[in-house]
C-alpha cells in the first residue's frame, strides 16, 4: 500500500492485509484509475452480516416489536421489517421518507385487539397510495406482506394478506 500526498491509498503489488481503515471521517471511497473496475471476488459483509455475494443482496429484518400506539415505518433503519400490532380504535401509521428511492417490506400481524380504522401519511407530503385505490381489510391473527416502492415522492403500496401454513 502507498498513500499519495493527497491522502490517496494505492494498492501495489501483491499484499495481504485483515483490514484498511481511515482516520478521518471515516470514509472508504474507491475510485479506480481510467476505465478500472471494482470487481468483488467474495462475499461483501458489514457488521458481520452478508450484504452482497456475487449474485445476490441480502438484508436483515428489522423487527420493530408489538405496536401498541399509533407508530412511525422508518425504511432506513431497515429495507425488511416486522411488527405485531395491538391497537382497537383508531391506529395512524406514517411512513418517513427513506434517505433514496427504493422497494421495501413490511410484515405484520394484528394480534388480540383490531384497529376500526387505519389511517396513512406519509412524511413531507408523500402520499400512501394503495393498489385499488383503498386499502384492504386488516384480519386478526393473520401474516400480511406489505410491498412498498418509494418513487422520491409518493409510497405505492400492495399487500398479500393471510399467510398460512399448508394443511
Amino acid at each position: 500500500f502507498e498513500l499519495d500526498s493527497s491522502g490517496n491509498l494505492k494498492v501495489i503489488g501483491s499484499t495481504t492485509t485483515t483490514g484498511i481503515k481511515t482516520s478521518n471521517n471515516g470514509d472508504l471511497r474507491l475510485n479506480p484509475d481510467g476505465t478500472g473496475t471494482i470487481i468483488l471476488e467474495k462475499a461483501l459483509d458489514v457488521n458481520q452480516q452478508q450484504v452482497l455475494d456475487t449474485k445476490n443482496v441480502f438484508f436483515d429484518v428489522y423487527e420493530m416489536g408489538a405496536q401498541t400506539a399509533d407508530f412511525s415505518i422508518d425504511f432506513d433503519l431497515g429495507q425488511k421489517q416486522s411488527c405485531r400490532i395491538n391497537k382497537s380504535g383508531t391506529l395512524n401509521i406514517a411512513v418517513e421518507r427513506p434517505v433514496g428511492h427504493g422497494n421495501f417490506i413490511m410484515q405484520w400481524t394484528f394480534f388480540t385487539n383490531l384497529p376500526t380504522t387505519v389511517n396513512w401519511s406519509g412524511q413531507g407530503g408523500a402520499e400512501v397510495r394503495w393498489a385499488g385505490g383503498t386499502q384492504p381489510d386488516w384480519e386478526l391473527n393473520t401474516e400480511d406482506i406489505l410491498a412498498f416502492y418509494y418513487d422520491g415522492n409518493n409510497f405505492y403500496v400492495q399487500a398479500t394478506q393471510n399467510f398460512e401454513e399448508l394443511s
